[in-house]
């Protein structure tokens, strides 16, 4: 996956996940359970060391929404496995991260050094942004700008996303109240997509 970080073409959600951590980022501890395929010791083992969980899928199309727990209890995640697996569905199994930790969620497209970041504050998910279209501000840095946005957590991002190989790119990423991740930190992000799914923010 080396080559996909100086020019990323299409890739699923797993590995849009493992790409951000490739690149040295922050992001959540999950396992994919794929669909007609036993689980794994890990897997068992990984699913039996909390109480709540969070949940994303997938399917082979990777569009539309897809059924997506962001806390779910370790008994219902148990449940629900096996059923979703059964429609097709591969299934993103990561340490809970409760979005009500979350000060806000946003959107970056990267271009060069310049940025249009589409922000939705709260305790919500990136989703807020990607499926309901609930921005509550943007904030666009030209390419000789510093980061010096007025709000520290996004110059902190723009610093972090600034750092990576990646170009004509989105990144997901959230500011949580306390640290979180593999990496714990306030700052965490999600996925890293490639330049064929741009359209998913509005950007210059």
């Amino acid at each position: 996956m080396q080559a996909g970080v100086e020019s990323v073409a299409y890739i699923n959600k797993w590995q849009r996940i493992q790409l951000v951590r490739e690149l040295g980022l922050n992001t959540e501890e999950s396992i994919l359970i794929a669909p007609g395929k036993a689980m794994s010791k890990t897997d068992i083992a990984f699913i039996a060391s909390d109480g709540e969980y969070s949940l994303r899928t997938f399917d082979s199309s990777d569009n539309g929404v897809h059924p997506h727990y962001p806390v779910i209890s370790q008994e219902r995640l148990l449940e629900e496995l096996p059923l979703l697996r059964c429609r097709g569905y591969s299934c993103i199994v990561a340490k809970c991260i409760n979005p009500k930790d979350a000060e806000f969620a946003a959107c970056a497209y990267k271009r060069g050094r310049s940025f249009t970041i589409e922000i939705c504050d709260g305790p919500v998910t990136v989703r807020a942004i990607t499926h309901d279209h609930n921005i509550t501000r943007t904030i666009s840095t030209g390419l000789l700008q510093g980061t010096n946005c007025g709000d520290r957590r996004i110059d902190e991002a723009i610093r972090v996303m600034r750092g990576t190989k990646l170009d004509e790119v989105i990144f997901e990423f959230s500011w949580y109240a306390k640290q979180v991740g593999w990496m714990p930190a306030n700052l965490i992000f999600w996925e890293a997509t490639g330049a064929e799914e741009k359209g998913k923010i509005n950007y210059e």
